[in-house]
């Protein structure tokens, strides 16, 4: 029987990912904790007491980036559908990858130990990704608009017709003194 070690911190945590049993015997897990060890010693995150695993058989984390992994830890391997891993690789994981810790061709069907992964999507991290862009977006836009208007005013001068007081349509200038007027029919 799989047990779970109470290593969460309050309540109020929401999982980043789920590890769905195949089998009915063993617990689905809420991940909350950035890693999560799994097999038959008593420090592993998902103890599953079965003589066919591995003391500790793999690792289900997450990176800094958001990206999901898992580590074979085992002798007798760890698979994703029906590629082994092997010991000491990782491989990187999506929502509805099937990881078998004892794997369909090897077990009775009611034996089978297996989890499906599903990453689970935080709505309050997309939403402050995106909240994040829109005000960068918003404060690029600013010092563009505030850049055109020093440009305007700077030459707004320049750009103005010393007679209908409009911007010059058809430059002409006087010279010597180079005063810009339109040149209007």
């Amino acid at each position: 029987m799989a047990s779970m070690q109470n290593n969460e911190s309050g309540n109020d945590a929401k999982p980043w990912g789920k590890l769905t049993s195949f089998n009915v015997a063993y617990d689905n897990v809420n991940m909350l904790k950035e890693s999560y060890t799994i097999g038959r010693r008593g420090e592993c995150d998902v103890v599953i007491s079965d003589i066919r695993l591995s003391g500790v058989h793999c690792r289900i984390y997450r990176d800094e980036d958001g990206n999901y992994y898992i580590e074979d830890l085992s002798s007798n391997g760890t698979f994703i559908e029906d590629e082994k891993i092997g010991k000491g690789n990782k491989r990187k994981i999506t929502s509805g990858d099937k990881i078998y810790l004892l794997h369909k061709s090897k077990v009775p069907m009611n034996e089978i130990i297996g989890y499906i992964f599903s990453a689970v999507q935080l709505t309050e991290s997309i939403s402050k990704k995106k909240r994040e862009e829109e005000e960068k977006a918003l404060e690029e836009e600013r010092k563009k608009t505030e850049k055109q208007s020093k440009f305007q005013e700077e030459l707004g001068e320049e750009m103005q017709c010393c007679i209908c007081i409009d911007y010059i349509y058809q430059c002409a200038s006087v010279i010597p003194c180079l005063h810009n007027f339109c040149k209007r029919g």
